[in-house]
């Protein structure tokens, strides 16, 4: 008979933290979940189909510690839920999935998307669809994608990767979208690039019956000496001001680079990253600014227990309001122009 398993993994992540939204707001001290990694509770099961061949499925819902509540969204498995198959070289999914942009983007951070200061303060788990709601197509693209087919193919050291939808289905046409991806992994040397593209969402524009072309890429990797790990990345967002209300939050372009190191010594290691961001703006407006410092110190008790010390600020010029975000876990600034930082003292453990 055919052999199966199903077994049951997570993250707890809980931090104290003092943060400030800058001028114009204020500062507090409060209890996050995900300034680490996001809270999580998961199931994973594989089936051996024989010669070579298996069946496999995740469920994954994101947890609030601080709460208990569900995220992303209230969704009972927003953070992953699909199935699929899968052979020694090849994989074919269908579900909601992390695109390859994700994947690309998380090894190519210092600290995989984890700690004050993290990537996604750039916005490319939003900046398709921002004011996409949970239960539609668009939420959280371009990082987790919806309505989704996904295939990978491993040849010796490169893994090539793939995403499609159909559309968003609030209509025929908008939500269509396709994502390419690509690894190379030699020994420390890990590349990594990704490229998307896609129809506007229905939730974007004001004419769904012609939804204009939208594209984001991105071209990352690591290099590991042992003693300390590089690692560096650039984003690049273009989006379309076809169908859209346009005002003088609209960002018509953003631009994304970072570099980091980790330097890891007995039962601790030590990373600090630093990110520039620009954000395009109305023809006549100033174009956004941000410059993102992350620094991070983690004791490892432990191959699964973790605390960890994260600190990091944004400071934005007078036309930018870019968050401050850790693994989950933000912080918004008050105003256009005002600065978020956030320190904390956290403990994850994985299960």
């Amino acid at each position: 008979m055919a052999q199966g398993n199903v077994s049951i993994y997570g993250i707890m992540d809980a931090a104290v933290s003092a943060v400030s939204t800058g001028q114009g707001g204020g500062s507090m001290k409060r209890l996050d979940s995900g300034v680490g990694p996001g809270s999580r509770l998961g199931f994973r099961g594989v089936e051996d189909l024989g010669g070579g061949l298996a069946g496999q499925f995740v469920l994954e819902s994101g947890i609030a510690v601080d709460t208990g509540t569900s995220i992303p969204g209230g969704l009972a498995f927003g953070r992953q839920s699909w199935v699929g198959l899968k052979s020694e070289n090849w994989t074919v999914s269908l579900g909601r999935q992390y695109s390859p942009m994700d994947d690309a983007v998380a090894f190519s951070s210092v600290n995989a998307l984890y700690y004050w200061g993290s990537p996604l303060s750039m916005g490319f788990g939003s900046d398709a669809a921002s004011h996409a709601t949970p239960a539609s197509g668009g939420f959280q693209s371009t990082d987790r994608i919806s309505n989704s087919l996904a295939a990978s193919r491993s040849v010796g050291n490169l893994t090539l990767k793939g995403i499609f939808v159909f559309n968003d289905e609030a209509s025929s046409r908008t939500g269509r979208f396709l994502g390419l991806g690509g690894v190379y992994v030699d020994g420390p040397l890990r590349l990594d690039v990704a490229f998307n593209t896609w129809r506007q969402y229905a939730s974007e524009i004001n004419n769904p019956s012609s939804p204009d072309t939208e594209r984001n890429w991105f071209v990352g990797g690591s290099y590991n000496f042992g003693s300390i790990k590089l690692n560096a990345g650039y984003y690049y967002f273009s989006p379309s001001s076809a169908n859209k209300s346009l005002a003088t939050a609209s960002n018509f372009g953003t631009k994304a680079a970072w570099i980091g190191a980790k330097v890891p010594f007995g039962s601790s290691a030590i990373s600090g990253q630093v990110m520039r961001a620009d954000y395009k703006n109305l023809p006549g407006v100033e174009d956004g600014r941000a410059t993102t410092v992350s620094l991070a110190y983690e004791y490892f008790l432990s191959k699964r227990t973790t605390l960890y010390c994260s600190m990091g600020s944004v400071e934005n010029n007078a036309t930018s309001a870019q968050k401050l975000f850790g693994g989950g876990a933000s912080v918004v600034p008050a105003n256009r122009g005002s600065n978020a930082s956030a320190a904390s003292l956290g403990m994850t453990l994985k299960f």
